[in-house]
């Protein structure tokens, strides 16, 4: 997933896109164009929190007790997108949540991992709030590390942003 001289498609089973675009299948589907997954603001740190749950769990409950006012702040997701900021208060108080979970605080991490962490946040609460499109909406437009959504809509053509009702 970072190197695509590990990349070896299998050519018994092709499909064909509708742009006449050819993928490979034989142990699942092989994309025609290889986008290395960015790992550069990965770190222990944020690993733990994903794998113990504990960015899941902080935003659930975080939710869980800020509902009425965050629906009250922002009236649908794109207002959610545009306005909401996962601020410095949020994040002492996940490095806290994490701590009496059993993650140590590792400022170095946060460091190197905080823009993920605050977009998964934003993202899981976004998902919370409304559904699991709005996620993959916070996602897909925030996050500067995965670049392969952005990158297959390149490929696709600019029609397909006006399809999926956003601008570049």
């Amino acid at each position: 997933m970072t190197s695509a001289d590990s990349i070896h498609p299998q050519d018994t089973v092709k499909f064909y896109t509708m742009n006449k675009r050819v993928v490979f299948g034989g142990g699942g589907i092989m994309p025609d164009v290889f986008v290395p997954i960015d790992t550069s603001q990965s770190s222990a740190y944020f690993g733990q929190l994903v794998r113990k749950g504990v960015l899941n769990t902080f935003a659930l409950n975080y939710v869980d007790e800020h509902r009425d006012e965050l629906l009250k702040r922002y009236s649908s997701v794109e207002h959610f997108r545009n306005a909401f900021v996962v601020g410095d208060v949020m994040v002492s108080a996940l490095e806290a949540y994490a701590k009496k979970e059993g993650i140590e605080p590792d400022p170095e991490g946060m460091e190197r991992s905080g823009g993920l962490i605050n977009i998964r946040l934003k993202a899981l609460v976004v998902r919370d709030l409304w559904n699991t499109a709005a996620y993959w909406q916070v996602i897909n437009a925030e996050n500067p590390v995965d670049r392969s959504f952005q990158r297959a809509l390149e490929i696709l053509g600019d029609n397909t942003f006006q399809r999926l009702g956003m601008t570049r």
